[in-house]
């Protein structure tokens, strides 16, 4: 008997072994909590935020055809038309800023959407000047874009909903690292602003697409799991375009409302980690 239950014990220890080394229903040792998220309106001001928001901290940047820069009490600063900066890839997306630059996911808008393509745009963001030109892998279309600030990587989502909808990697030097695969939304233009916050990807659906709702995703290394979704509509205004967290304030996040009035918002967030209610992933 007992040489029966160390033999079985053995063959168990194998089994682990060998499943978790072929990624098999292989459990990390990381434990997600719970999650839970509660964003409060605080106000807004007059924008061109069109397309999408993003902040160093001191200035808010937004842009449409045109990229604009405001101060937090909405006063513009200055704004620049960057259309005919890559006139291969004319429309904007999303925009992210890191250490003193801007950079605008840029695309075509074939009817057809896997025709599109894309280039990322990059400005110096005293002045909105242009900088330089990034390729993206396989010249897929940019459109929405955030830099990771956990590994200093850069992350561009696809304009597109086709099955599946894919998201690139790029280290810090805008190397690719790899795609990988976003849960499908409704009609063709996906996701429009994406942000890493707290570990998490949030990836906000598109302005007029149905369901008005921002996902939170968690990335394990290989996938990406939806962990919870939430309304992007707060004191009824609809902030279906970018979304960017302040470095200042890890508790301010900025959106971008698409519509007439083009409003850049401002929320508090709140994430809660239930530590009584945890999976293994």
């Amino acid at each position: 008997m007992k040489k029966y239950c160390f033999t079985l014990l053995l063959l168990i220890i194998f089994m682990v072994l060998f499943f978790c080394s072929h990624d098999i229903y292989c459990f990390s040792s990381k434990v997600i909590a719970e999650y839970n998220i509660e964003i409060s309106y605080i106000n807004s001001f007059n924008s061109d935020a069109f397309q999408g928001v993003t902040s160093d901290g001191i200035y808010i940047y937004t842009i449409n055809e045109l990229t604009y820069k405001y101060n937090k009490s909405g006063e513009l600063q200055t704004s620049r038309d960057v259309t005919n900066d890559d006139s291969s890839h004319p429309y904007n997306g999303d925009l992210c800023y890191y250490n003193g630059y801007l950079y605008i996911a840029r695309h075509t808008l074939e009817t057809t959407p896997s025709e599109r393509t894309g280039s990322i745009l990059k400005l110096d963001a005293s002045d909105l000047s242009q900088e330089s030109i990034i390729a993206t892998e396989d010249n897929h279309a940019a459109g929405a874009i955030a830099r990771n600030p956990d590994d200093g990587s850069f992350w561009v989502i696809s304009l597109s909903c086709l099955d599946p909808v894919y998201i690139y990697k790029y280290n810090s030097s805008w190397v690719y690292q790899g795609r990988y695969e976003l849960e499908v939304t409704s009609e063709n233009y996906a996701y429009e602003g994406i942000e890493w916050i707290d570990g998490y990807l949030f990836a906000n659906i598109h302005g007029g697409v149905s369901g008005e709702l921002c996902y939170v995703y968690i990335f394990n290394g290989k996938y990406f799991s939806k962990l919870h979704e939430f309304s992007h509509i707060f004191n009824d205004k609809v902030c279906g375009q970018g979304l960017s967290l302040d470095p200042t304030d890890s508790k301010v996040l900025w959106w971008a409302e698409r519509g007439d009035s083009s409003k850049v918002n401002k929320t508090r967030i709140i994430y809660n980690h239930n530590s009584t209610n945890i999976r293994s992933e």
